[in-house]
């Protein structure tokens, strides 16, 4: 295009200078003609557009604008030619990595809606292999962390019947380790959680990735604990952190806190306070805000066991910001609850009720079984502080019956 053409486009109105970033650029003014313009373009032309323009943002490493761009071209590709799967599996593949990716990171949303966009640009089910199983793994994880049990569920047992079929320990290892978990706090049924996890460590180690192995091991360490038998549980993550990638900074970190929590129930509240600091080292290092949500949550709890109470709420008050804003609801109920714990102890009754309320209403939409016993009992002990013994004894009994549900 010459400089004439060009001010003759500006003069129009069609195009606009970018002067925002490093490298100012020229962009069509209103979304209506971009729309326009990007109609009239042949299929054959979008498709040849978008590989190019995917091309340069893999080559840039931007795999999610890749992932968008291989997705639009799987478009006018079908629109072109039904049967020639090349674009869409690309865009599948892509769709996948991208989804990935998101997951990583905790943005579950975002992840749920790659992973399903994937399964669209995978064709028939009667096709599906071991990419959909592992697109099915990642999509049950992300909803799992978001709370939503149910989509997890069905993910999840999806992911594992196409492993099973076509012999991939990865996706096996990856949905069996979070059926696992959910068997714990949503079905409240423990021996059917530690045959999970057997499975999950089972794959992981046919698989023979480090990562996986020390992942599946993360999880199984609930089983025991859930048992309060932390003996079990102690032996079990401290193989986890032994065998654990010195690169690997998100299973460190998560190793460190599940071993401060196990610390806390064994009444080492020093201890507990030193893993604890050590895991939020690793987090903040490494910039993960969930592993930071994780490690601030903590280390909150194990300063109010040391009676540090006004040092501890900034720590809540920060894990409580990070997993409200990824969407973890459990998480967020969980840190609620043990922040009301300490407002109580403070005497800050009435904000001691607004969280362990608000908890308790989680858990219930949520349908958790493993919240709802202690969380009943310490707002039994607001009541008493209040000086209500009625209000307390029918929150104790609450307490009693939740726990009745809750994991054995």
């Amino acid at each position: 295009m010459t400089s004439e053409e060009l001010e003759q486009l500006v003069d129009a109105e069609v195009l606009v200078r970018d002067d925002m970033g490093a490298n100012p650029s020229w962009r069509i003014r209103h979304a209506t003609l971009k729309d326009v313009a990007y109609g009239s373009l042949p299929k054959r032309e979008r498709l040849r557009l978008h590989r190019i323009v995917a091309q340069k943002e893999l080559a840039a490493g931007h795999r999610s604008w890749t992932a968008d761009h291989l997705e639009l071209a799987a478009f006018a590709s079908l629109d072109l030619d039904p049967s020639d799967r090349t674009a869409p599996e690309a865009a599948a593949e892509a769709l996948l990595v991208a989804g990935d990716r998101a997951r990583r990171r905790m943005e579950s949303r975002s992840a749920i809606d790659r992973y399903e966009r994937a399964l669209a640009m995978a064709g028939a089910e009667t096709r599906w292999g071991v990419r959909e199983a592992r697109v099915l793994a990642g999509m049950g994880e992300s909803a799992y962390w978001l709370g939503d049990y149910p989509a997890a569920i069905e993910s999840l047992r999806r992911s594992v019947a196409l492993a099973e079929e076509h012999d991939d320990s990865f996706a096996l290892a990856l949905a069996l380790r979070f059926l696992g978990d959910i068997a714990i706090n949503y079905e409240a049924d423990v021996d059917k959680a530690e045959q999970l996890h057997e499975r999950s460590l089972a794959a992981a180690e046919r698989l023979g990735d480090p990562w996986a192995i020390v992942r599946s091991l993360l999880f199984a360490g609930w089983v025991p604990w859930t048992r309060q038998r932390f003996e079990e549980s102690e032996a079990i993550w401290r193989r986890a952190l032994a065998l654990a990638d010195p690169n690997d900074s998100w299973s460190r970190a998560r190793a460190l806190t599940a071993l401060s929590i196990n610390r806390s129930e064994m009444n080492d509240k020093d201890g507990a306070l030193e893993l604890i600091e050590e895991a939020s080292r690793i987090a903040e290092e490494r910039g993960d805000q969930f592993s930071v949500g994780n490690t601030a949550v903590q280390k909150a709890r194990s300063l109010d066991d040391l009676g540090r109470r006004e040092e501890a709420l900034p720590c809540f008050d920060r894990g409580i910001a990070i997993f409200a804003d990824l969407g973890a609801r459990w998480e967020l109920a969980d840190a609620r609850a043990a922040k009301g714990i300490a407002e109580r102890e403070l005497g800050r009754l009435d904000e001691a009720e607004e969280d362990l309320r608000y908890a308790i209403r989680v858990a219930e939409e949520l349908g958790d079984r493993q919240l709802p016993g202690w969380v009943w009992r310490a707002l039994a002990k607001v009541s008493e502080k209040r000086g209500d013994k009625a209000e307390a004894e029918e929150r104790y009994r609450r307490s009693r019956e939740a726990e009745s549900r809750g994991p054995r």
